[in-house]
């Protein structure tokens, strides 16, 4: 018996062990688990905040030379200045002064017109005429090509040709205020050709070039996404050559107001991955084996230039980079180790605890039950009897309290995705594509003001104010008219110094006042003699009165029937524009006081320029511009579009939650800045949410009244869906309530391995000392008489001479050869003092 029970209390310990590892290597697995999936889910969210910065340096580099495309497509036509230079040698200074006029406004390093030998016929600095503009064999095989297209390209210019443009960097040594800057021995250069159609009918002869270098004089153009998260690095890089990787501009700011750095790594040590991206445009590569200086930033690699809408376009030769430092990642991952890591221990203590419980007041003492049974120590078997059966409270206890503390632990497993979801906040491309909504507003903006500066030119233009010739109004109102077309905008109007239209793309306004009244307040108390741009609501009435668009003048309908239509019912709130005002001289080759004013206003309701390109620049989520309307107080929708997973972009008349649109106005006006909310739901699906308010950059070298705020309150909305990084968190969650489960189980498993078996060894001894015929006074009078004798028995002071006798009330005990259990032999009797020799 004594053996058997043995043998099933060594199996029980066994078994406890066994189930003790498996659970603890279950945890040990588990949470390796988690936190290698952790830290690949917030490596996979910092790649994607590098794409999306990587886009809005795109968006930028390509507008550049859009807007050179767009400048120089003035100039095709025989009536335009630089084409008169060509036509009649009388006319060069007023070329020349076309092409420095277009250097200023665009900020171009180069603008020249060529002849169909590659010779600079007419440039701003004279004593490039008559010298071979040969940057590149491309551009003299466009010009002999039969293909007349717009050609966009980007060449590697070396010094000596910088040199003899005058770049200024080539010039001044470099010299341009940027900390630690040095000019490179060559340097890429934008360039758009455009075929001069200056005579009708015949093939070009000449060719107007604008070309804009990429030096660290440019450094705005990398600069947006560090300036805004304080952790990015961006440049643009290229292959110089002779065949080596170099910088041309790049941007980094650390945190807080540090101040930037421009630096210069050496990019040798991944020149494949740059090769791979430069030879696959157009679509970005990421990676995070590239290590740049002490922050290790992990970096997106795009190849671009991207394509774009010209005739021609060459081969890449510059490659984007945008880089975070993982420091942003591994603080995450210290600050989860610093929670997984300690409640995994904790939970390990907790099971090995409930473990060495269970042994210490079940296993080892019926061990030591066993043991007094086979010494026959009948008091010691006893008491170890009454404290096993004293114990069975404590391991109820025990459970329970192991339970709770498990139960507190899947509690804190909440405050934990808590705290991952914070970190996420970080990680959010939301911010970052939200501030792209600002960028393409305001290219727009610089776009128009580019134009409107360019109208300014014509010598039409400048007569038109105070002519009553119906040639020359005629003549500005079909270059007005172009304009609405080519720009695709609402308003396009010449005004005199009263705020009267006197030419209009929409000619049934002439003679009337224009109503708009920041436009009318400029008119008429003008500052200088400068550019004015802004965004704005004007009143729906006040659209319908000027606009060129018939739909604005019509009934606005309840509901949008086409991505195209440029009305909402929200337009009866008023409508957002954007609106630029820009001086008129008579003759605007000479100084002086402005004639008239040009006005371009164009609408964003309901329009998908801005808010259809943001989702489909990032291919998924929502975007919206929103505005107050002062009369109410309200936030109204202007614009917003939806893509889903799958599918295209498509306007929607969907909006967010008015609260949280309402903390982001709050936030901004705190001076907190860009809010990003996680958790809200647009069209059904969850979403996180940067609501950005609306800042105007400075429009180029362009001076400009305006250059911080609009005067409407205006906010950029920018939502992603939360389903990927919830992913993340779901599963995060789901294995530390595996986890928890486990240990809980396994606590419950062993305690129960243990005390299942015991318990019924329990009740055997209850049934073997259970007289039921014997009441509980006898019994403990026996009880007392056998300690009695047994206390002889052990001082000796019993005659050991004396032979045995048989006493009249002899105790029962246990038989050698009873089984626990077995009640037939429960009346034996045998001498007590006999049994204890």
């Amino acid at each position: 018996m004594q053996s058997g029970f043995s043998n099933r209390l060594t199996a029980i310990r066994l078994r406890m062990k066994v189930l003790l590892v498996v659970a603890e290597v279950i945890l040990a697995v588990a949470l390796t688990v988690q936190l290698v999936a952790l830290n690949a889910g917030l490596s996979s969210a910092l790649v994607r905040k590098n794409e999306a910065f990587v886009k809005l340096i795109a968006l930028q580099y390509q507008d550049a030379s859009n807007k050179m495309a767009l400048g120089s497509n003035t100039y095709r036509t025989s009536s335009s200045p630089i084409c008169a230079a060509m036509l009649s040698p009388g006319a060069t200074r007023v070329g020349v002064n076309a092409l420095t006029l277009e250097t200023r406004l665009r900020a171009l390093d180069i603008a020249v017109v060529v002849d169909s030998n590659a010779v600079i016929q007419l440039a701003g600095h004279t004593h490039l005429i008559g010298t071979t503009f040969d940057p590149s064999t491309e551009i003299s095989t466009y010009i002999n090509s039969s293909a007349k297209g717009q050609l966009s390209l980007t060449v590697m210019a070396d010094t000596t040709f910088l040199q003899s443009l005058g770049v200024p960097e080539y010039v001044t040594n470099g010299d341009n205020a940027l900390p630690g800057y040095s000019v490179n021995s060559v340097a890429p250069v934008r360039l758009v050709v455009t075929p001069l159609e200056c005579r009708p009918g015949s093939a070009p002869t000449s060719f107007l070039i604008f070309g804009d270098m990429i030096t660290r004089r440019k450094a705005t153009m990398v600069a947006e996404g560090p300036s805004s998260s304080k952790d990015t690095f961006s440049a643009i890089i290229g292959k110089t050559p002779a065949g080596s990787w170099t910088t041309f501009a790049s941007y980094e700011r650390v945190v807080g107001a540090d101040p930037p750095t421009y630096p210069d790594y050496d990019w040798s040590t991944f020149a494949t991955d740059l090769d791979t991206a430069l030879q696959d445009p157009g679509r970005i590569h990421s990676t995070t084996s590239v290590r740049l200086g002490a922050d290790s930033p992990s970096l997106t690699l795009p190849s671009m230039e991207l394509m774009s809408p010209y005739d021609q376009v060459s081969s890449p030769s510059v490659v984007l980079v945008n880089g975070s430092p993982q420091s942003l990642q591994q603080d995450i991952m210290s600050g989860a180790i610093a929670w997984h890591v300690p409640a995994g221990i904790l939970m390990m203590i907790a099971t090995v605890g409930a473990t060495v419980a269970v042994v210490k007041l079940f296993i080892v003492p019926v061990e030591a039950l066993i043991e007094a049974s086979a010494h026959k120590q009948f008091k010691r078997f006893n008491e170890g009897l009454r404290k096993l059966k004293k114990n069975r409270p404590h391991i109820y206890l025990l459970t329970g309290i192991i339970a709770m503390t498990q139960g507190v632990l899947l509690g804190l497993v909440f405050i934990n995705r808590h705290m991952i979801t914070n970190a996420f906040a970080n990680f959010s491309v939301v911010t970052s594509q939200g501030q792209s909504m600002n960028y393409i507003v305001n290219t727009k903006l610089e776009q128009m003001t580019l134009g409107i500066q360019t109208l300014g030119f014509n010598p039409a233009v400048g007569q038109a104010a105070n002519s009553t010739d119906p040639t020359v109004i005629a003549t500005v109102n079909a270059l007005l008219a172009a304009q609405v077309s080519l720009r695709k905008i609402e308003v396009a109007a010449l005004v005199d110094l009263h705020g009267v239209v006197v030419a209009s793309a929409l000619p049934a306004t002439i003679g009337a006042p224009f109503g708009v009244k920041h436009i009318v307040d400029y008119v008429r108390d003008p500052p200088t003699n400068t550019s004015f741009a802004f965004v704005d609501r004007i009143p729906l009435s006040m659209m319908r009165a000027v606009a060129n668009e018939t739909v604005w003048r019509d009934p606005l309908p309840g509901t949008i029937v086409a991505p195209s239509t440029l009305r909402w019912p929200q337009a009866t709130h008023g409508v957002l524009v954007r609106v630029v005002i820009s001086p008129v001289l008579y003759d605007a080759t000479v100084p002086s006081s402005p004639v008239s004013y040009l006005v371009f206003v164009d609408a964003l309701n309901g329009k998908g320029a801005v808010v259809e390109n943001v989702v489909s620049t990032f291919t998924d989520g929502y975007a919206a511009i929103y505005f107050l309307d002062p009369s109410t107080r309200t936030m109204v929708l202007a614009t917003s579009a939806l893509q889903h997973s799958g599918s295209g972009p498509m306007l929607a008349d969907t909006g967010i939650d008015m609260d949280a649109l309402y903390r982001g106005v709050l936030s901004d006006l705190n001076g907190s800045g860009i809010l990003v909310e996680q958790g809200n739901t647009v069209d059904g699906e969850g979403m996180s949410v940067a609501i950005v308010p609306y800042r105007k950059f400075p429009l180029g070298t362009t001076p400009v009244r305006d250059t911080s705020d609009s005067y409407t309150m205006v906010y950029m909305v920018r939502g992603q869906a939360e389903a990927s990084w919830q992913q993340l968190l779901a599963t995060q969650l789901s294995v530390q309530i595996v986890i928890m489960a486990v240990e809980m189980l396994a606590s419950v498993a062993i305690t129960l391995l243990a005390f299942v078996p015991l318990q019924r060894f329990l009740s055997a001894l209850d049934r073997a000392f259970n007289v039921p015929s014997m009441s509980q006074e006898r019994m403990a009078k026996y009880e007392n008489k056998a300690m009695e004798m047994v206390q002889a028995a052990e001082s000796g002071t019993r005659d050991q001479s004396e032979p045995a006798r048989s006493h009249p009330n002899t105790i029962p005990v246990i038989s050698h050869n009873m089984t626990i259990g077995d009640t037939s032999n429960r009346t034996t009797r045998v001498d007590a003092w006999n049994e204890e020799r």
